[in-house]
């Protein structure tokens, strides 16, 4: 690939993708912004975040650009004991998976071809974003995964519309006799 690297707010430190905002201006950004960017670049405000991987936006101008058959470059990203790469999909889009806490052996999830969020440094900062702490500590145990707490986020509630998402897929997934092939006969007839 002979494209130079074209900065964007997602591999920007100063990016805060949960709240989708750039902390330093607290203005709303999107992570694919480039033009922002470079405003940071100019102003000394740019602080590269390491982990995100870069994305076709950043080598590639416009989608019009974009080079047929370009794939992701994981040759920096460390692997699992299969040869798996650890990668988690997050808000910022994918990264290096970084491990929660000490208890944490990365691996690649099959279903998923990815590391489990619940198991990263960054999936828990997202869960915990979403949840709230009550919720993700209830969440974090059934999974069996020790959830890490950082100081700022000791009193996050969650957001009420991630909230309410996860409260109907809890719903969802209980009780579906409703869906039986069989009809059923409950007036009588």
């Amino acid at each position: 690939m002979n494209n130079a690297l074209i900065l964007s707010c997602s591999m920007c430190a100063n990016y805060c993708p949960n709240k989708r905002m750039c902390k330093k201006t607290k203005e709303p950004m999107r992570p694919e912004n480039t033009e922002f960017a470079k405003t940071c670049i100019a102003d000394g405000y740019f602080v590269r975040y390491l982990h995100v991987i870069p994305d076709y936006y950043n080598y590639f101008p416009n989608e019009k650009s974009t080079s047929e058959g370009w794939r992701k470059d994981y040759s920096k990203v460390p692997t699992d004991n299969n040869g798996n790469h650890l990668i988690v999909v997050t808000r910022r889009g994918e990264e290096r998976a970084i491990p929660a806490n000490e208890t944490v052996m990365l691996r690649v999830d099959a279903p998923l071809d990815r590391v489990d969020p619940w198991i990263t440094y960054q999936g828990q900062r997202e869960m915990i974003f979403d949840l709230g702490i009550n919720v993700a500590k209830s969440e974090a145990r059934k999974r069996g995964v020790k959830l890490t707490i950082l100081p700022e986020e000791q009193n996050s509630l969650g957001d009420l519309h991630q909230l309410n998402q996860h409260i109907q897929k809890l719903n969802y997934t209980g009780n579906r006799s409703w869906m039986k092939d069989e009809t059923s006969n409950n007036w009588g007839w």
